[in-house]
């Protein structure tokens, strides 16, 4: 079965319909047809990146038919974002019939070819200075001090807030605060306040944390790197009194991020409601 069916990673989830053409008649009404789904990926890829709504389908007896169709049944089907670049094109469903004894049916199985476009992730960098290479690979740094908004995705879904301030022994602007929102859970990571030279870190989440966001800590508390299911992934390192920060975007956000990182698929900056904006410094701040 061909279908008109392409999953995109920044996509909707799609709607299969299998339909029998001819009703399904037996002697009981407890009697059912049952097609069970799999999904079978191109060899070489060891990675599953679609999900079924359901893997079983049940159709009982009808013998009302409308048009071409008798009994329909739909199953939803969605691509996971991920971080990978995947070399998967198409992949096939199958659906594999049970019949009950009472029931006659030639049939078992059900084919359904559909197309996946896995979208590249990108990388943005905040450095000491402070400079931002955005997912375009376009350079810019900030000259005065305040509340920035490194990223932010249009559907409120997932956003990064810095703050920039003075590098108390540098004559340079440091990153001294960061805060990182993602769906119900908001982690800050805090140096602004610290008062000694050593530069104290203050680390708060609310609320309890989630299973959609993981912090795990290396170099004796100076790298914390966050992993947001599979949509992203930030890394944040801690020098002195200051901090640098990178964040990787699966392509689940192209098309869909504003703020200093800029656009995902896009090489210009801009406001809300699709208005370009040539001077992002300003706009976001």
């Amino acid at each position: 079965m061909e279908t008109n069916i392409v999953l995109q990673e920044n996509g909707q989830p799609e709607t299969l319909t299998f339909v029998s053409t001819v009703p399904l008649t037996c002697e009981t009404e407890k009697c059912k047809l049952d097609m069970v789904l799999t999904i079978k990926y191109p060899k070489g890829n060891t990675l599953s990146n679609v999900l079924l709504s359901r893997c079983i389908l049940e159709f009982r007896p009808n013998d009302r038919c409308q048009g071409i169709g008798c009994i329909t049944q739909q199953v939803k089907v969605a691509m996971t974002p991920n971080l990978y670049t995947l070399n998967v094109k198409d992949i096939h469903i199958s659906g594999y019939l049970y019949v009950d004894e009472q029931v006659m049916w030639n049939q078992d199985t059900v084919q359904a070819k559909i197309k996946v476009i896995d979208l590249p992730s990108a990388s943005c960098y905040m450095t000491a200075g402070v400079f931002i290479l955005s997912f375009q690979n376009n350079m810019s740094k900030l000259s005065r001090r305040g509340t920035y908004i490194l990223l932010k995705s249009r559907n409120n879904e997932f956003e990064i807030q810095i703050r920039v301030t003075s590098c108390p022994d540098e004559n340079l602007l440091c990153v001294c605060g960061a805060a990182i929102y993602y769906k119900e859970t908001r982690l800050i990571i805090d140096r602004c306040r610290s008062t000694n030279k050593e530069g104290d870190i203050f680390i708060q989440y609310r609320p309890a944390m989630r299973a959609n966001m993981k912090i795990f800590e290396g170099r004796h508390g100076k790298l914390i790197y966050i992993v947001l299911d599979n949509k992203a992934q930030v890394r944040i390192d801690l020098r002195h009194q200051s901090m640098t920060l990178t964040v990787q975007s699966s392509g689940y956000f192209t098309d869909r991020m504003d703020g200093l990182c800029g656009q995902i698929g896009n090489n210009t900056w801009y406001h809300s409601n699709d208005v370009q904006t040539s001077q992002p410094l300003v706009d976001w701040r």
